[in-house]
């Protein structure tokens, strides 16, 4: 990880940061303000929304609930579009958030196993929603229980990475004035 660190603290300028922020936000702004609302539309009338929008995990009803109340132009957008998509979105945030914590203060290069960890569980929960939205009806048990678990140590990792890039962020700010 030092390794990984030093070459972000060196070699990524806040040019990089930028355009990784804005090409980030881009993919954030398709996926939230077209695609989920679209896959979400009949299934939210029910209470149903897609599988990496419940925070906190989901069971096997609910699951079942969401893929009975997509029609077939939300299940295509939703395994065609929405899943690649969101394959490509951690590549992005991934980038940012190491280079953000590269550059804010982690010296030895620790806590860049936050957005790695985020990037392993968002991967493994867009895989297994693939599969459990391919197998419609016939659902298993033991792929639900592992996509759950994958959404709830997404949003631990999500969360914490936020967190502690805002902190550094703001540590890094204030020690700029203090010493001005």
């Amino acid at each position: 990880m030092k390794k990984i660190n030093t070459f972000f603290k060196e070699k990524f300028k806040a040019v990089h940061i930028v355009i990784l922020a804005v090409i980030t936000v881009l993919i954030l702004a398709v996926m939230n303000l077209y695609l989920i609302p679209t896959i979400q539309e009949t299934a939210k009338i029910y209470g149903y929304k897609m599988l990496d929008l419940y925070t906190f995990g989901y069971s096997m009803e609910e699951v079942q609930g969401l893929i009975e109340n997509l029609s077939d132009r939300q299940l295509y957008l939703y395994k065609f579009v929405q899943l690649p998509l969101d394959m490509v979105f951690p590549i992005f945030y991934t980038l940012l958030f190491v280079a953000i914590l590269s550059k804010f203060g982690n010296e030895n290069g620790k806590l860049l196993i936050l957005p790695f960890a985020l990037f392993i569980f968002d991967y493994c929960e867009n895989v297994l929603s693939f599969i459990i939205l391919s197998t419609g009806a016939n659902l298993n048990a033991v792929v639900c229980v592992l996509a759950s678990f994958a959404t709830i140590f997404k949003s631990i990792f999500l969360n914490a990475t936020i967190l502690i890039s805002l902190i550094l962020f703001i540590v890094k700010i204030f020690k700029k004035r203090k010493s001005k």
